[in-house]
C-alpha cells in the first residue's frame, strides 16, 4: 500500500534490540556488530529514517559515507540540526560543560551551519528528504534572526521546524 502511494515508511532509529526477529532477521554475533550492520537490514526493509544523533552532536562526513553506502539510492534520511545551532541558551547540565546555562554564541549562526552540519552531510545529499530543526526555546524577538539564518542557509531540500514554545503558537 505504502510504496502504491509513495509513502515512506520509517521510524526515528534503528538501533533497537527489540526488533530481532521482527525487523532484523539476521544473528548478530555481538552488540557491536549489531551496532555496525544493523542499519543495513533496515534499510532493505523500511525506505526512510529520522537520524536524530545530529542533534547531540555534529554529524561526521563518514558517518554519512556509511549510511549512504549501507542504503539503496531510492532510501531517504531526516536529520535533525545540532542543538549547537537551535538552542538559544543552554541547559545547565553537565554535557554542556562549561557552557551550561550559558547563551549559545553559535545560535542561529548560518556560517557555523554550514561549516559543521551542512557540509559533512555531502556524502547523503542524494538521499536527504528533510533537515528538522528542532527549537527547545524559540519566542518571537527570535524571529528576525531566524529569517536571516534561513535566507543565508543551503535550501536544496526541504526544511522543516519543530516548535515547542508557546509564544510561537
Amino acid at each position: 500500500l505504502a510504496r502504491a502511494h509513495k509513502i515512506r515508511v520509517g521510524t526515528n532509529s534503528w538501533k533497537f534490540r527489540g526488533w530481532e526477529g521482527i525487523l532484523y532477521g539476521r544473528n548478530y554475533a555481538s552488540e557491536a556488530e549489531f551496532q555496525r550492520e544493523c542499519f543495513r537490514e533496515y534499510a532493505e526493509f523500511l525506505g526512510c529514517v529520522g537520524i536524530d544523533f545530529t542533534f547531540y552532536n555534529w554529524p561526521l562526513s563518514a558517518q554519512m559515507v556509511t549510511l549512504s553506502h549501507q542504503s539503496p539510492e531510492s532510501f531517504r534520511f531526516s536529520l535533525k540540526v545540532t542543538d549547537k545551532i537551535v538552542t538559544h541558551q543552554f541547559p545547565n547540565l553537565a554535557r554542556y560543560g562549561r557552557f551550561a546555562g550559558k547563551a549559545n554564541p553559535l545560535f542561529l549562526d548560518p556560517n557555523a551551519y554550514v561549516e559543521n552540519f551542512w557540509q559533512p552531510l555531502s556524502p547523503l545529499l542524494a538521499k536527504l528528504g528533510l533537515i528538522i530543526f528542532e527549537f527547545p526555546y524559540l519566542n518571537s524577538s527570535h524571529l528576525p534572526k531566524l529569517e536571516a539564518f534561513f535566507a543565508a542557509i543551503p535550501r536544496s531540500v526541504p526544511l522543516a521546524l519543530e516548535l515547542r514554545s508557546r509564544d510561537l503558537f
